[in-house]
């Protein structure tokens, strides 16, 4: 209880300290709306790196799929690797008998 008590006067403390250093002019608060201008720059600063991983996620993940698609295509012609050493002709499609 002692530690909830504690930690709710930091955050008064905290609070009120904010609140004086808005009204007396020390942290600028252009748009009026008690919050610090330094604080709302921060966050939009932290969104748009958010935003930015985002897209940068996106384009990972198609590479990955596209590297994980010619693998397994990789791995399908190496079977073809014994028939070549054979000297065998390797199997591929079946010709159109028309």
């Amino acid at each position: 209880m002692e530690i909830l008590l504690s930690l709710l006067g930091v955050c008064v403390l905290i609070g009120g300290g904010t609140f004086y250093t808005l009204k007396t002019g020390r942290i600028s608060d252009k748009n009026k709306n008690l919050i610090p201008d330094e604080v709302e720059e921060i966050v939009q600063e932290a969104k748009e790196t958010i935003e930015e991983i985002k897209r940068r996620t996106e384009l990972v993940s198609q590479e990955v799929k596209d590297v994980v698609e010619e693998a397994k295509e990789m791995v399908d012609q190496a079977k073809d690797i014994p028939w070549a050493i054979k000297g065998k002709v390797r199997p591929g499609r079946e010709p159109n008998k028309k």
